[in-house]
């Protein structure tokens, strides 16, 4: 993950993909309204995966400097959340947290990992329904909070709650008495 050979996408247009899977720039004013509550969801997703290595992001350590790799050890530092901003600067997550390690910047990414590591759904879908069905929700409110999260459809929610393990998924009708 340390070569650049694909296409690269600006930190926008990954987190436009993991908020709707479409590469939309923020600078084109191609983002909607609709994508604003998502936003910070999608950045806790993209660090997440630039911690755990799965995603090698490229970027700036100075203004107007050569790209180069972004080090994954920033991403990783206990109980301070740092992550990718829409306009490709790093920082923290929480604005009033101080941060005093490198300011990376006109950060970004191989479309194909981004691809790879946020695939389209029903795939997201399954994955967020089994990290976050509890035992007894309401099948209703589990495929209505599925598709706001991933952006995918009812019927793509529907069949991830369908695969989930039975003592998660709720009897439909009225409990007995």
């Amino acid at each position: 993950m340390t070569s650049r050979s694909g296409s690269r996408w600006s930190a926008s247009q990954a987190l436009a993909w993991i908020i709707c899977q479409k590469p939309l720039k923020l600078e084109s004013r191609e983002w909607t309204s609709d994508m604003g509550p998502q936003i910070e969801s999608a950045q806790r997703n993209l660090a997440e995966a630039l911690e755990a290595g799965q995603v090698q992001a490229w970027g700036r350590s100075q203004p107007h400097g050569l790209l180069e790799p972004v080090p994954r050890d920033p991403f990783c530092i206990p109980g301070l959340v740092i992550i990718v901003g829409e306009h490709g600067e790093m920082r923290p997550l929480l604005p009033h947290t101080r941060y005093d390690g490198p300011r990376w910047q006109s950060i970004e990414f191989d479309a194909d990992e981004i691809k790879h590591v946020f695939p389209k759904p029903p795939f997201l879908a399954q994955k967020w329904m089994s990290k976050n069905a509890t035992k007894g929700q309401k099948r209703d409110s589990l495929v209505r909070d599925c598709m706001k999260a991933t952006g995918c459809t009812k019927r793509d929610a529907e069949a991830a709650y369908k695969e989930l393990p039975e003592e998660l998924r709720r009897p439909r009708g009225k409990p007995r008495a």
